[in-house]
């Protein structure tokens, strides 16, 4: 049996993932909820739940964690005295590192992951960290192959790879507005600008991913000399482009570390 502790947005596309690609069935899987209200909810479409997690954590061989960071220290409160041996514990929860987790539940095949939002239509790309890779792995890894790809890391890299696919969606669609904003006020229409831009990232990506040149030089294949395509670029190194990734990027990663969990 399968628990799901937190059904914000990540524990509900885990959930949706798990079911819909038939990985288990309702009956095998138990919620672990706060409100009264949301244990209603979820009983009507045929969940089982509990609002004990003490339960969940004994009855469950495969426990995922996926409440917000400041609520950890509720639910560990009940995994204290339970021995989590053959049990496989998955965090998607920021800033809480596997020697912590392992330290709470003991025992326990411990795994961190991170998720990003391509989760709602089963194409995140998730990061998967642990403690030690033993028969369990593959459960852990299965469960997030429902909503995406799985990269294997290690602890160090899923931390410093959020930018990369956690945040980064964030980063892509403010990329998309400035362009459909500044084509719009020079005189383009919304949904034209819209789908040019998509379309042309899109093809863009996936020729990237499918050529054997490096990217430079295919950034080089756009720009004519004189063009007009290097002198957007130009004013793009101009105004700081590139100093802004880094900085942005920068930033993540002391947030980061502001926000790790701290008894």
């Amino acid at each position: 049996m399968i628990g799901i502790v937190g059904l914000g947005k990540i524990g509900n596309y885990v959930l949706s993932g798990i079911i819909d690609k038939n990985l288990y069935s309702k009956d095998d899987v138990l919620l672990g909820l706060r409100r009264i209200e949301a244990k209603k909810e979820y009983e009507e479409k045929g969940y089982l739940t509990t609002l004990d997690l003490n339960t969940l954590f004994l009855k469950c061989n495969v426990i995922v964690l996926s409440v917000k960071p400041q609520n950890y220290d509720t639910i560990i409160s009940y995994s204290r005295n339970i021995d989590f041996k053959n049990k496989c514990i998955i965090s998607t929860i920021a800033g809480i590192d596997l020697e912590t987790i392992q330290g709470d539940f003991k025992n326990g095949s411990i795994y961190r992951v991170m998720p990003n939002i391509g989760a709602a239509l089963g194409k995140s790309v998730t990061t998967l960290c642990y403690t030690e890779k033993d028969e369990l792995f593959e459960t852990a890894k299965k469960v997030f192959e429902t909503i995406g790809s799985v990269v294997e890391v290690n602890e160090y890299t899923l931390d410093k790879s959020v930018p990369l696919n956690g945040s980064m969606p964030a980063f892509i669609y403010m990329f998309i507005k400035d362009f459909i904003d500044v084509s719009v006020k020079n005189g383009l229409d919304y949904e034209t600008s819209k789908n040019l831009i998509l379309d042309t990232i899109v093809s863009s990506v996936e020729y990237y991913k499918e050529s054997d040149k490096k990217i430079n030089d295919l950034i080089i294949d756009v720009c004519s000399k004189g063009g007009i395509t290097i002198a957007g670029l130009n004013e793009m190194y101009k105004n700081g482009f590139d100093d802004s990734i880094r900085a942005c990027y920068q930033a993540c990663l002391k947030r980061s570390d502001e926000l790790k969990y701290k008894k």
